[in-house]
């Protein structure tokens, strides 16, 4: 297997006190709806919390707030990850 996908919803957001450049975004396991039924059994529950500085994925995220997204997990090599996002 090359890569696992996961499908989260985004449950909240908050900008940080401490940094107002700074957006916490929290995203929740999928298990919900029929749509999900057939594979969520076998789904761990789990929350993925990102604090985000980039204002343009971070308002990627408030826009998605409460709805379904996909989460895509393969190997990433040291000289292949991209900081230009």
């Amino acid at each position: 297997m090359s890569a696992v996908e996961a499908r989260f919803y985004v449950s909240g957001y908050q900008v940080q006190s401490f940094d107002k450049d700074a957006v916490q975004v929290t995203m929740q396991a999928v298990s919900r709806g029929e749509h999900n039924k057939s594979w969520s059994k076998y789904t761990p529950a789990g929350q993925v919390q990102m604090t985000i500085k980039n204002p343009s994925a971070a308002d990627w995220f408030i826009e998605r707030l409460g709805q379904e997204i996909s989460v895509v997990f393969s190997p990433a090599p040291a000289d292949e990850i991209s900081t230009d996002h």
